[in-house]
């Protein structure tokens, strides 16, 4: 399996601002993809964000989840969290 994610940024700087983390799942089944995020689900720090968005694409074999962080959460603290769960991801 090969995982990583990206990081888009809201641009607007206020204190309402949300940003977004997609992670890109390759080189498995669609049902480690969904297992996966539903872990996500559960143990993401609801103070930082949730997973909004998963979905499988049959014809490039690439699936994709969204993470949207809170409103007015870091930007540093979202990507934290994503190193946090991709490194738990790879550990599995």
């Amino acid at each position: 399996m090969t995982v990583h994610f990206c990081l888009y940024p809201d641009n607007r700087m206020w204190y309402g601002a949300t940003h977004i983390a997609v992670f890109f799942f390759s080189e498995c089944h669609p049902s480690e993809m969904i297992t996966i995020t539903e872990s996500i689900r559960q143990t993401i720090d609801p103070t930082i964000g949730h997973v909004y968005f998963n979905d499988w694409d049959w014809n490039s074999g690439i699936g994709r989840m969204k993470i949207m962080s809170q409103m007015g959460c870091d930007q540093d603290v979202l990507e934290q969290e994503c190193n946090r769960l991709l490194e738990t991801i790879t550990n599995e």
